[in-house]
């Protein structure tokens, strides 16, 4: 009985590690970007640098970008969380330099190489280890086709079709890639022009986590252009991400808790106070809270989101509404089962007093906080409005396919499983915008609500009190007049004028849809 016991005690303690062990304490990522060559310099590297310090000021990350080795010593290394090598080139490190840069990697810092990164230190096998593979040679700058691995599920394609075609110096290496490098992207050889077809898998794009630090290179990044095309700049920054252990390729499947009394998984962005609100300094406001100045990241004066406990000592998050706002994740999540529990407050407020209360659970958010009424980011919005939970919101160029009826009221569409399936987003160009939920599944006034958004590749499910309100497939988002993929991001909580109250919120790694889903969707 005794051991039966510390069985249990083992496992609990296990379940507890394992449900706390994906929370995120950071945000902001520390990147070092390192462009020394001892060889031939790409021209790109200022295109690149400028790229880089773009989804910097976008991703708020730190960035330094440098051709001084001394950069690569103990101290300084130990700040950083991403070492990228950009188009580097021949023996840039002294063998100080690359005890430090090695002991950082092994302490589990994050490593991305930028197309040259294989042309360099050719005589140090631990980098060589790390990179995967080194330069022999190129044809002519080109347009290939790639074949997309998919099935690894990596945040750095997830961008991407089963093909990308695109232009770019494709680079043939001395060696088989390491054994211990996982493919990303593979150069189709028949599409090439000026170099014979091997018969065999040219790798281009990979990853691996062999020395406890996760690597990340890519094989595209030589010429100016790469570093416009919005293809090329999601896969780079989401590799950025996922070597800086902020996006992970799958998530656990026991529940993760995501509400702590510190929030710690969360960053808050709060938006343009209204003038109504009481400042206790001088700032800026608007009676169109849309325009104007935010207050920023983690700038919550007045405590718009706070978390308490009830009687059940259960954590509950409060959102008082009094400044527009949204509570981010720290991490980005693609394949996922989100849960929460919700109930609405009493208080309401500018510019909202005489509107339903409104809220909202924004998920796949990506691109810069203030991306949407200087606010929200760029994302797909679960409504959570009085009487139209599980409504679908497409913010700032996101665009989704749903299969709807026409409303019964004559204005607008309602999700119909059955229902002919149309585009909805606010470019103006598509059929519909807003979708409203097939019925109304909300519990009364003051009482609890699970609202849970099933999420896998670029589909998604609404699940209201247990009943599927709303469906999603082939989500993505347009950018310049190109339409990508969108298939993770960060999530955000909303606040929109109006006091409520969240508990439970978790969220666990999904394979597929669970059956049940599949059924009512046909999917």
């Amino acid at each position: 009985m005794k051991k039966l016991i510390s069985i249990l005690i083992l496992c609990i303690i296990s379940f507890e590690v394992l449900a706390c062990s994906k929370i995120t304490t950071k945000s902001q990522l520390n990147i070092l970007v390192f462009t020394k060559t001892a060889g031939f310099r790409h021209t790109s590297i200022p295109e690149g640098i400028k790229a880089l310090r773009t989804l910097s000021d976008e991703q708020l990350w730190n960035m330094t970008a440098t051709e001084d080795a001394s950069f690569f010593n103990p101290g300084y290394l130990e700040k950083i969380d991403v070492v990228i090598f950009m188009n580097t080139t021949g023996d840039i490190l002294n063998e100080k330099q690359e005890k430090a840069f090695e002991n950082y990697i092994k302490k589990g810092g994050g490593f991305v190489g930028i197309h040259g990164a294989t042309h360099t230190e050719l005589n140090w096998n631990f980098y060589y280890d790390l990179v995967g593979a080194q330069f022999e040679k190129h044809p002519k700058i080109q347009e290939a086709r790639l074949i997309v691995h998919q099935d690894t599920k990596h945040p750095a394609i997830n961008m991407l079709d089963n093909e990308w075609v695109t232009t770019d110096e494709w680079y043939y290496f001395k060696e088989p890639l390491k054994s211990h490098c996982k493919v990303l992207l593979d150069i189709d050889e028949s599409t090439i022009v000026g170099s014979p077809n091997s018969g065999s898998s040219h790798p281009i794009a990979w990853y691996h986590e062999k020395f406890n630090g996760r690597v990340f290179y890519t094989g595209l990044g030589h010429t100016n252009e790469q570093y416009s095309n919005p293809f090329f700049i999601e896969h780079l920054k989401n590799g950025v991400l996922w070597a800086g252990k902020l996006y992970d390729i799958s998530l656990s499947n026991q529940w993760i808790n995501l509400l702590d009394e510190d929030l710690t998984a969360w960053d808050k962005y709060i938006g343009v106070p209204h003038t109504s609100v009481d400042l206790p300094f001088d700032f800026p406001k608007s009676d169109d809270v849309t325009k104007g100045t935010p207050l920023g990241l983690n700038n919550d004066v007045l405590n718009v989101f706070s978390v308490g406990q009830n009687k059940e000592k259960e954590n509950i998050l409060n959102i008082t509404g009094e400044i527009y706002g949204g509570l981010t994740t720290k991490h980005m999540y693609q394949n996922y089962h989100f849960k929460c529990e919700f109930k609405w407050g009493e208080k309401k407020w500018e510019p909202r007093l005489g509107s339903k209360r409104d809220n909202g659970i924004l998920f796949h958010a990506t691109g810069a906080h203030a991306g949407f009424w200087n606010v929200w980011m760029r994302s797909l919005e679960c409504q959570v409005q009085e009487g139209d939970f599980g409504d679908f919101f497409p913010l700032s160029g996101t665009i989704a396919e749903i299969p709807v009826v026409n409303s019964p009221k004559g204005k607008g569409h309602v999700y119909n499983s059955k229902g002919v399936e149309i585009t909805s987003s606010f470019l103006g160009k598509h059929t519909g915008g807003r979708i409203q939920r097939s019925k109304n599944m909300e519990n009364p006034h003051g009482e609890w609500n699970t609202v849970e958004i099933y999420a896998f590749g670029d589909r998604a499910v609404f699940v209201v009190n247990g009943e599927v309100v709303s469906t999603l497939k082939n989500t993505r988002y347009e950018t310049n007049g190109i339409e990508i993929p969108l298939k993770g991001g960060r999530l955000q909580i909303q606040s929109e004028a109006a006091e409520c109250y969240y508990k439970s919120i978790q969220i666990k790694g999904i394979d597929a849809f669970p059956e049940h889903i599949k059924r009512i969707t046909g999917w």
